[in-house]
């Protein structure tokens, strides 16, 4: 019996189940159908603009003085004086006399090339008084015929004159050897090194010092055969130079003064010679040979090109153009040069074109994009080529 009634339970139970599940299915609400909406990547473009950009062509190098010289000593002598300046980094102007060497042996070869020519000059008066006197007697014994070289004692009398001009070569260079005692600066500068001292001897090619000039210095700069396509000349061009110096930024303003003319084969550049004048500015006591200096050597022109962010590349000459209905153009175009942040396209462009800034992780032509916004361009005045 009370299995009947346990078999009867479940079967209710089962069957009210059932009754419930059909009613939920034939009364179930029905889903809503929801288009999705495409979503289009976003991009950020700028719209292309043709401009002109002047071109700076970077470089950097090291303070030289325009003349360097190595001084040396003409004559022999022990070395009597010296001059109370003469110290490394000491200045002085042209003319002035470091150091001089004893003389009195110099002093006294001009008094015996002195005595020498006087008595040259002596035998000369001495031998014209003899021709003369040979001419007024030829002339006796031979009237009216014309006198021989020996007869009137032409050789002598031309000895006699190469005498006196011998011995008057002699002083000139006593002289000379007396001057050269006193070894003095060939040109305005400062002491780069000494050589010598107050009692050393020296003999002929001794060297006395290392000097160099002041007042202009110079500054060889390598510049790549590329970047010396854009001078617009290879002399006479401006160039800025800069220096770091205790925290402070220190500028100069030079001038290209010749190109040398080699191409030096380990990095096929050329060396460009820009002079620097000195001035009364107290940036200048820092201008010394060995200074190290940043240059900016002012280029041509660059006329009718567009400054695009560097950003904007695929790689050194590809680029995103968003064409008409928003739809992407990849593109070759060629460069003019590059900066740091920005690229100067001469070809490839067109004014009013819009340029995709953002990166995109596969871009394809014809790919149909959202513009954002437009981007500002890279500042032509603030960027440098």
């Amino acid at each position: 019996m009370k299995t009947l009634l346990s078999i009867l339970l479940g079967l209710g139970i089962l069957g009210g189940a059932g009754a419930l599940v059909g009613l939920m299915v034939k009364f179930k609400p029905e889903a809503q159908k929801v288009e999705r909406e495409r979503v289009l990547p976003g991009v950020e473009v700028m719209t292309a603009k043709m401009t002109d950009v002047p071109l700076q062509i970077p470089s950097q190098g090291l303070v030289s003085a325009v003349r360097e010289t190595s001084l040396a000593s003409e004559v022999a002598g022990r070395v009597a004086k010296v001059s109370p300046r003469f110290k490394v980094g000491e200045r002085f102007a042209e003319g002035e006399v470091l150091i001089e060497l004893e003389d009195s042996d110099y002093r006294s070869a001009i008094t015996q090339a002195e005595s020498a020519l006087a008595e040259a000059q002596a035998a000369l008066i001495q031998e014209q008084a003899r021709a003369e006197q040979a001419v007024r007697d030829w002339n006796k014994i031979a009237p009216g015929q014309p006198p021989t070289d020996l007869a009137t004692r032409k050789p002598q009398l031309l000895s006699a004159e190469a005498r006196v001009r011998a011995t008057e070569d002699s002083l000139a260079r006593a002289r000379r050897d007396l001057e050269r005692t006193r070894i003095r600066t060939p040109f305005a500068g400062r002491l780069r090194a000494t050589h010598t001292e107050l009692g050393s001897y020296l003999t002929p090619g001794g060297r006395v010092a290392d000097f160099d000039s002041t007042g202009r210095y110079e500054i060889r700069l390598p510049v790549s055969l590329d970047d010396l396509a854009f001078l617009e000349a290879q002399t006479g061009a401006d160039a800025l130079l800069k220096a770091s110096v205790a925290g402070q930024d220190l500028v100069w303003k030079g001038t290209v003064a010749r190109t040398e003319g080699e191409v030096e084969r380990a990095s096929r550049s050329v060396y460009l010679v820009v002079e620097i004048e000195e001035d009364s500015r107290p940036e200048n006591a820092f201008l010394k040979p060995g200074l190290f200096l940043r240059a900016e050597v002012a280029g041509r022109v660059a006329k009718g090109v567009f400054q695009i962010p560097r950003r904007a590349f695929l790689d050194e000459t590809w680029l995103i153009v968003v064409g008409p209905g928003d739809k992407l153009e990849i593109r070759s175009v060629k460069t003019l040069r590059g900066g740091r942040d920005s690229v100067l396209v001469s070809e490839g462009l067109k004014e009013g074109e819009r340029v995709c800034l953002t990166s995109l992780p596969a871009p394809m032509n014809g790919m149909e994009v959202r513009v954002l916004e437009s981007g500002q361009g890279p500042d032509a005045q603030a960027a440098k080529f």
